[in-house]
């Protein structure tokens, strides 16, 4: 629960092409989760999910330069797909800011 993220933190839509929105540094919402909700971006979300997975919305975001990733602002989930990038211990954290 809380925010996390850092400037690696990105959105991105695959239709009608395949393109990336990084960060801004206009501002550092990257992730929220919540008991009700998870985000991504803001302070409007490229990406916001009800606590159940089910239900979602994206808006144009700051956090990324992004316009809306989906059809409609509102949208049904039926499935969701979590990556994660390991960066190996020989590359400093520090390296990425």
């Amino acid at each position: 629960k809380g925010v996390f993220g850092n400037g690696q933190t990105f959105v991105f839509t695959v239709s009608p092409e395949l393109k990336t929105y990084k960060w801004t540094r206009k501002n550092t919402n990257f992730c929220n989760a919540q008991m009700g909700h998870i985000s991504i971006g803001g302070p409007r979300c490229g990406i916001w999910l009800d606590e159940k997975l089910r239900s979602g919305m994206s808006e144009t975001c700051e956090t990324f330069d992004s316009p809306p990733l989906s059809k409609s602002t509102d949208f049904n989930c039926y499935g969701v797909e979590l990556w994660g990038i390991v960066v190996p211990e020989t590359i400093s954290s520090t390296s990425y800011r």
